[in-house]
């Protein structure tokens, strides 16, 4: 027989705080394709930002319009309160 456990959910509070875009860093040499990394900055309305264990902070694709150098994330942080 199993035994199930259930545990109460954590109270999380989603707060959208940034913006986060993919970039390339080109090589020289036989290395053509270059690495790729995620350029992460916080939004303008944002002072600071502390983050204590248990948060967690997500990227979520971004709308891109057209004409527009739209970030290619935006990112949440998810407070565990």
């Amino acid at each position: 027989m199993s035994v199930i456990r259930t545990q109460t959910a954590e109270a999380v509070k989603r707060e959208f705080a940034g913006k986060g875009w993919i970039n390339t860093v080109n090589k020289e040499g036989s290395k053509v394709d270059g690495v790729k990394f995620i350029n992460v900055t916080l939004d303008r309305s944002i002072d600071s930002l502390t983050l204590k264990a248990g948060d967690r902070i997500q990227l979520w694709p971004n709308v891109q319009r057209e004409g527009k150098k739209d970030a290619d994330y935006r990112m949440s942080i998810l407070f565990v309160e």
